[in-house]
């Protein structure tokens, strides 16, 4: 956790008055709506309601949270964020995010006015939707957010979000992440609704208040979440997927993915953005079937049960081996093998691969008496629960 000195008193209680007075203002002017128009950030552009070419949907349509799809029993709502200047191509995109919503029953929330400064909007608008979803009864509230910037489209309609959730023996995990080569990147992200993620986005908020040492750079709510993620409490809690997976780039030589992926997202592209949604856009729009597939049809089921097997194989190996060798004669190897298993399975589950090599390199160090056997079956838990964080 942060310590804050004597000088930061200030800061800090004023940190805390900005994100009190915002989420009060929030509760005071937003009303939740399937109908409503849809928004963007800062540094994508904007939207003059008086000119968009994006019908609004009709409210026999609207589906909210608690619609249930398929098997599924997890409510999910989206967010994003869309202001300023009017932009066709976000309308756009956001529009193929809402009709997602509608197939599945996610409720699909957009800021239209800027409730903070630039980047921070993001973080501000997540926590207000997340109290306002703890307020409610347990039987009505959302159980999960699906964060997506507005220059993205989804491109597989078919492709619920429920699949990317953790399952019931990974329930300490609150929030669902990916990376790119600069780190985290959250153009797309899962955040459960959860008293961790008012602890946590409180935190990301209040940031430039606790650690005016740090540059935070041109994405400083992204930074800034980042460093949460890695220097405190809060690691244990999060985990990383492969980034393709919900968070599928288009570069400038072509989309990183293939047909049946959930969805295409353009950071980076600068001018070039703009021909590569519009090039998309018309694609999901006069023909929404040629990139359509059925999950079942799709890698998806089968990837991410793999996945989840090997991150589930990495932790009840380390419970096992780290218990072995705290019982057995000194070895440093080891002891260094065990912390960079450790690392990888809090920092770096998004690379699958990685999590094989760090069991490998641990069964390097071990010496012969001390082979360990995973177990077939069980989970044990080897993160600290939200409601109990490590200090």
């Amino acid at each position: 956790m942060f310590v804050v000195a004597k000088p930061y008193s200030i800061r800090t209680l004023f940190g805390g008055l900005v994100i009190a007075l915002t989420l009060i203002f929030l509760f005071r002017t937003y009303s939740p709506s399937t109908n409503s128009p849809f928004h963007i950030p800062d540094r994508l552009s904007g939207h003059d309601p008086s000119k968009s070419q994006v019908g609004p949907v009709s409210p026999s349509s609207s589906t909210g949270f608690g619609k249930k799809v398929g098997k599924s029993q997890v409510r999910i709502g989206k967010t994003t964020m869309l202001y300023g200047a009017y932009n066709d191509l976000y309308e756009r995109a956001v529009r193929t995010h809402e009709l997602h919503g509608k197939r599945h029953g996610y409720e699909v929330h957009v800021l239209r006015n800027q409730i903070s400064q630039g980047y921070w909007n993001k973080p501000a608008w997540v926590l207000s939707l997340v109290v306002r979803e703890l307020a409610k009864a347990p039987e009505e509230r959302a159980h999960w957010l699906m964060w997506f910037d507005a220059d993205s489209l989804i491109v597989n309609p078919a492709v619920p979000l429920d699949i990317f959730l953790p399952p019931p023996d990974f329930d300490h995990i609150h929030f669902v992440g990916n990376k790119d080569q600069n780190g985290l990147n959250t153009g797309t992200f899962f955040i459960r609704v959860s008293e961790w993620s008012v602890k946590f986005l409180s935190k990301s908020l209040a940031f430039p208040q606790f650690r005016t040492d740090i540059d935070l750079g041109t994405s400083p709510d992204q930074v800034a979440m980042d460093l949460i993620f890695n220097e405190t409490e809060f690691a244990p809690n999060v985990i990383y997927q492969p980034r393709p997976w919900f968070n599928t780039y288009q570069f400038r030589h072509g989309y990183e993915g293939k047909k049946g992926d959930l969805l295409v997202h353009f950071p980076g592209l600068e001018d070039a953005r703009w021909q590569a949604m519009n090039d998309w856009l018309d694609i999901v729009e006069t023909r929404p079937r040629e990139w359509e597939v059925d999950l079942d049809q799709t890698d998806y089921p089968k990837k991410i049960a793999d996945w989840w097997a090997e991150v589930r194989r990495g932790r009840e190996y380390y419970q096992v081996a780290n218990e072995e060798a705290s019982h057995g004669a000194p070895n440093e190897e080891l002891g260094k093998a065990l912390k960079h298993l450790h690392r990888v399975l809090e920092n770096e589950t998004d690379r699958i691969v990685a999590i094989t090599e760090a069991i490998e390199g641990v069964e390097k160090a071990k010496s012969p008496k001390q082979a360990v056997s995973t177990p077939d079956v069980g989970h044990i838990d080897i993160t600290q629960k939200a409601d109990t964080p490590a200090t």
